[in-house]
């Protein structure tokens, strides 16, 4: 009943999966190429940036961890983690490197990962370079991401059971 969710909203960051092959990419592990469309209305041009707008990192990065979501749910890594989320490795530090931005002139932006590893195990985790371009320029590439399922019920959907938020009156 609690699948383990990307962003959805104005959060998502991915409008569609164009390529998918789990067997593919340079090491036979995994390719997915994913498409984001650019407008200058979108919500995150308006707060970078004053006079000079552009789409944060951190806001492209969180659109390559919805890519490595979707490659572990289409794996089907998700199927039996009923109450699990998605967290990037907090032991690691990411290699970024942010070579183009996204502008509101810009229409659109490609998400490519190449998976180096698919795990299962108990923890399930994906680990995998992303390159991101704009426009057909990179902007964006991410050495060894790694994102991993972990248990989460009821942390972050019932808080209140934790001691941190007060209970409901009535």
């Amino acid at each position: 009943v609690r699948t383990p969710r990307i962003a959805s909203g104005a959060m998502l960051l991915v409008d569609r999966v164009v390529e998918l092959d789990l067997a593919g990419g340079p090491w036979g592990r995994g390719y997915l190429k994913a498409e984001l469309d650019l407008a200058p209305d979108r919500w995150f041009f308006a707060g970078h940036f004053k006079d000079d707008p552009c789409m944060p990192g951190t806001i492209m990065f969180d659109g390559c961890l919805q890519t490595l979501a979707i490659m572990l749910g289409a794996a089907g890594m998700t199927l039996p983690k009923d109450g699990w989320r998605f967290e990037p490795a907090v032991d690691q530090v990411f290699k970024l490197r942010c070579r183009g931005q996204a502008t509101p002139a810009s229409r659109h932006m490609v998400y490519e990962v190449f998976v180096r590893s698919l795990v299962e195990g108990p923890e399930p985790s994906v680990v995998a370079d992303i390159l991101v371009t704009v426009d057909g320029l990179k902007s964006l590439h991410c050495e060894a991401v790694t994102l991993r399922l972990v248990y989460d019920a009821p942390l972050s959907s019932r808080p209140e059971l934790c001691g941190l938020v007060d209970k409901p009156s009535g």
